[in-house]
């Protein structure tokens, strides 16, 4: 029995290669901003925003390569919808781990990290997980 080869596609590879690279440039230049020790009240706490984001391209890289053997394009979506969807996903994780006091210091890189990066592998099925979860959320009303 032989195996056929699947075709691969490199653009896709290249994306993938860009998705995981651009986090370690951005991560190298600004270490000094993005990871401190004491929570900032002011503009700079975006900067840990800004990490919640790297880590879910990291996992976009991931699965992005995963995915190179599908012979569509990936253009538009890889420049367009998916690094919109991978801000929401780091928006959320960003404001949840905001609402505890646990999350100011160091254990905030620590707690941010899988959510982010497994979330991205979730990247298309994203707005499903979240309908399912909002009904369940909305306080019952007597009438």
């Amino acid at each position: 029995m032989t195996q056929e080869k699947k075709k691969i596609n490199g653009w896709r590879i290249f994306l993938a290669v860009v998705y995981f690279l651009i986090p370690i440039i951005v991560i190298w230049l600004y270490s000094d901003k993005i990871f401190y020790l004491t929570e900032k009240k002011d503009i700079e706490s975006l900067y840990r925003l800004l990490w919640c984001y790297l880590c879910s391209m990291w996992g976009f890289a991931t699965i992005a390569f995963y995915w190179r053997h599908v012979t569509v394009s990936p253009f538009p979506e890889y420049l367009t919808h998916y690094p919109i969807m991978l801000l929401v996903i780091a928006s959320l994780v960003f404001s949840i781990s905001q609402l505890f006091d646990k999350t100011t210091g160091y254990l905030f890189y620590y707690i941010t990290f899988a959510p982010c990066f497994i979330l991205s592998f979730l990247v298309d099925e994203f707005w499903t997980i979240i309908r399912s979860i909002i009904p369940k959320l909305k306080p019952k009303t007597d009438e």
